[in-house]
């Protein structure tokens, strides 16, 4: 069951794996959505991955509220969607596994708006360790990938930077 954003690069992904022999469904994002899809299929869901993300990076001083509310509503929210979404379904089957991708968090002197993207995503690992009130069958892993190329540099406001 995959979810994300773009119909196009889902179909071409579900569309690879089908060709190799595996089996795939896909949703354009809507946490929930995909939860209901992949309950109304054989099995049961297993693991839900976190991964949604955006870093505006502009100067602190420029004052970008907008990317700063965009940043929370897609960091803090999307996550927080997610656990709302498959939480009662693991209670349910006592077993569920979340991962959620975190920040870097390379040491930077630069006062930008990418700080609060970290802000957000060690948050995220707060909520990691808060998960472990859910019970021992119940997990959630911070994994932080390191440096890879994403589509992150698309969202710089300040290009100058």
């Amino acid at each position: 069951m995959l979810g994300a954003r773009r119909d196009d690069r889902l179909e071409a992904l579900v569309e690879s794996i089908i060709a190799e022999g595996g089996a795939a469904l896909y949703r354009v994002i809507d946490v929930a959505g995909l939860v209901i899809l992949a309950l109304d299929q054989p099995g049961k869901l297993d693991v839900l991955i976190n991964s949604a993300g955006i870093a505006p990076i502009s100067l602190f001083d420029d004052l970008c509220v907008e990317d700063w509310e965009a940043t929370i509503d897609v960091n803090i929210e999307g996550f927080l969607f997610g656990i709302v979404a498959a939480l009662p379904v693991f209670r349910r089957q006592a077993l569920g596994h979340f991962f959620n991708t975190l920040s870097t968090d390379r040491p930077s002197n630069r006062s930008d708006n990418v700080n609060l993207c970290r802000v957000e995503k060690r948050g995220q690992d707060n909520f990691r360790r808060a998960a472990q009130e859910a019970g021992p069958s119940i997990r959630m892993k911070g994994v932080s990938s390191g440096c890879v190329q994403t589509e992150l540099p698309s969202f710089m406001t300040n290009t100058a930077m």
